[in-house]
Order: structure tokens, then sequence, then C-alpha cells
């Protein structure tokens, strides 16, 4: 039986941890396929902070506890942090995650429920070491679909970061991170 990877050479040649840039020549194969760049997300983050704090950007840390908004036009004009210190900026990037602070209890913008066509709605990441320090970086992302949803393994320089994407109303989050 044939499988739909036996027909895509961009599959092929990801198997072989080979790789070429699409060409834009649309009447060639290889303008079909992408590709996208994984970054260890923990690395990143360091390196934009040192670039933006070499540039002058001031980062603070705390949990938002509340936030005040400029009566002219309704953008976040503080934030007070637990322990009562305040903080006056002209730009804040909401980090507070699925708690969204900012923009959700602050600005009002209200979530988007999607479930009616999207039925994953948790997920579990995690880091996972290399069993060797030779063993090789996987070329691409490989995704295995699961009863309730799929498990990505995306291969980085010093880990794997692996997900277990899922509906909550098919597994329950202790199944789903086993």
């Amino acid at each position: 039986v044939d499988s739909l990877d036996d027909y895509c050479m961009a599959w092929e040649a990801a198997k072989h941890h080979r790789f070429a840039h699409p060409m834009t020549d649309k009447r060639q194969i290889q303008s079909t396929y992408d590709y996208a760049y994984h970054f260890d997300a923990t690395y990143y983050a360091k390196y934009l902070r040192g670039y933006a704090e070499q540039r002058g950007v001031s980062r603070q840390e705390g949990k938002v506890v509340a936030a005040k908004l400029k009566s002219e036009n309704g953008f976040v004009e503080s934030v007070k942090l637990e322990g009562g210190r305040v903080i006056d900026a002209d730009f804040f990037i909401d980090c507070t995650g699925f708690s969204a602070k900012l923009i959700g209890d602050v600005l009002n913008v209200p979530f988007i429920d999607k479930s009616d066509v999207l039925f994953a709605d948790h997920a579990v990441v995690m880091q996972v070491p290399y069993q060797s320090e030779d063993q090789a970086i996987a070329s691409h992302t490989i995704s295995t679909a699961q009863q309730s949803g799929w498990i990505s393994d995306i291969g980085l320089q010093t880990r794997k970061g692996v997900g277990h994407v899922y509906s909550s109303n098919h597994t329950s989050h202790e199944q789903a991170e086993h």
C-alpha cells in the first residue's frame, strides 16, 4: 500500500536529513513546499532581553494585580504589582499568559471561543534531554496523531521540545501528560 509520504519530495528529503530552500519558479516542484526554523524559546528570550536592555529598554518583573488606563485614549498608563509598586510606562507587553491580566481583565478584549471547530483546547509541553550528546537532531518536526490530539517532537540544539495538544473532552490532563 502506498503512503502519501511516498509522493512528497520535502518529506523524503527530511527523512534523509536533507534540506533545500524552496524555489520561486512556480514551474518547479521545489516551489511547492515551505519550511520554518525552530528556535529554543529560552535562549531566544535571553537574546532578545539582552538586545533590548543594551538599547535602553527597562524590564521590570512582578505579578500584576491592577492597571490604570489613560482617560484620553484607553491605553495602559500604569500597572500595580504585588507588593504595591506602581510602574508608569509608554508601552506594556502583557506577559501574564492565560490569565491575560492586561488584555483581558483591564482592556476587556473578549476571549473568542472556537471550540465548535477547534476541539484541541489544552496542551502539555516539556523539555526532553537527548539520550546522548551525539544524538542527531531531526531536521523536521515529528507530529504523531493521538486519539485525542497530537504530539509534536521538535529537535533543538540541546534538547527536544515535546508537546501534546489535546481535547479535554476526550482525555484527562493526567492521561495526556502520561
